[in-house]
């Protein structure tokens, strides 16, 4: 899922040009509700963020998580990689659905500092755990899991 219109075409070319036949690539913003959200452009490097205003953005779809799977029939979820730039709370409000009933095994967040404190408070509520790999990513997992032993490789 890439949402700036820039980097869906980027994405698109590295698809045909690695000869992937098993990548669905789609132009939407995963977020809390399906709308159209401001993508803002953060600088000259292509990267972009909805929670960052600035006077440069594009007009985008957004779309939850939760819609997009069950559209696709995706009924539970090995692994989910977010990296939202600023808005992983609203990516996880939007895959609630999925998160309530543990069908989804791990998730890797990219999570902002700022952030940190309400994203956990959210994922344990909703009976998940959260544990740091390196910098600012996560490894979530439903808390049955992350407490069974389990290892992270470093």
């Amino acid at each position: 899922m890439e949402a700036s219109k820039e980097n869906f075409s980027i994405l698109k070319k590295n698809i045909k040009l690695n000869k992937c036949k098993n990548v669905l690539a789609i132009n939407a913003a995963a977020d809390k509700s399906n709308k159209k959200l401001k993508l803002y452009k953060r600088d000259t490097s292509g990267r972009y963020t909805l929670k960052l205003k600035t006077s440069t953005y594009e007009i985008v779809n957004g779309i939850t998580l939760y819609s997009l799977l069950k559209k696709l029939g995706i009924e539970k979820v090995d692994l989910i990689k977010i990296d939202a730039e600023g808005s992983e709370l609203d990516v996880i409000e939007g895959l609630k659905q999925y998160l309530t009933s543990h069908r989804v095994d791990n998730m890797i967040v990219e999570i902002w500092e700022e952030n940190y404190k309400r994203v956990k408070k959210k994922l344990v509520s909703l009976g998940y755990s959260i544990k740091k790999i390196e910098y600012n990513n996560y490894l979530i997992r439903p808390r049955n899991i992350i407490n069974s032993k389990s290892k992270i490789m470093k």
